[in-house]
């Protein structure tokens, strides 16, 4: 991993520090895309790459949808999560295909899906994170992951929490200090679905 410090979590790889800058393109050449990397995930920005970025790769407080890249579904491998300069990351890593995103802010209380129970959260704002179809449970039915909660800690981010794995639809609750603008994307090679949420961009 290429974070500068990290902060170990039985869920989350939380990076603490600030990566450096790529070096600048050669002169008359294209420039380089730049990348973000966190928890070794390396995304393109909006030069390119192997991301699917929101459209016009736009900071937004509304809603965002993805569609799924193939037919299939996506089993939930972890969550981890990093501070960068100016805005906090989530990563979901799945194996198999992309599965459809959707992304919103969702008033309180947030339940948990099947049995409705409201689940607690701390924060004054609340982001819904839909994968489907993807799962977090295997064929016998035993999670694929064991902690399906954590606080990791970041300026943002204060919680993150399943809320949902049924009938293919996987729900993750992001609790955060104030509702800010976010961005998605979905990558590859590895499968990963990443939200970025920005430091004070009200």
């Amino acid at each position: 991993m290429r974070a500068g410090r990290l902060c170990g979590l039985a869920l989350l790889a939380v990076a603490c520090g600030r990566e450096p800058e790529p070096p600048a393109a050669g002169a008359g050449a294209p420039p380089e895309p730049r990348t973000d990397t966190v928890a070794g995930d390396s995304v393109p920005n909006a030069a390119g790459g192997t991301a699917t970025i929101a459209p016009d790769t736009a900071w937004t407080a509304g809603i965002v949808d993805l569609e799924p890249a193939e037919r299939g579904i996506a089993t939930l491998r972890s969550v981890r999560a990093a501070r960068h300069d100016g805005f906090d990351r989530l990563v979901w890593e799945l194996a198999g295909p992309a599965p459809g995103v959707h992304v919103e802010y969702v008033d309180r209380p947030v339940r948990q899906c099947g049995s409705g129970d409201p689940v607690p959260l701390s924060g004054d704002a609340w982001l819904e994170v839909r994968l489907e179809p993807a799962v977090a449970h295997t064929e016998e039915g035993r999670p694929t992951m064991e902690e399906r909660r954590a606080e990791p800690g970041l300026p943002l981010v204060l919680e993150i929490v399943q809320t949902c794995d049924f009938e293919a639809v996987v729900t993750w609750a992001v609790a955060v200090r104030s509702p800010e603008r976010f961005r998605v994307m979905a990558l590859a090679d590895p499968t990963r679905v990443v939200v970025d949420l920005r430091h004070g961009s009200r």
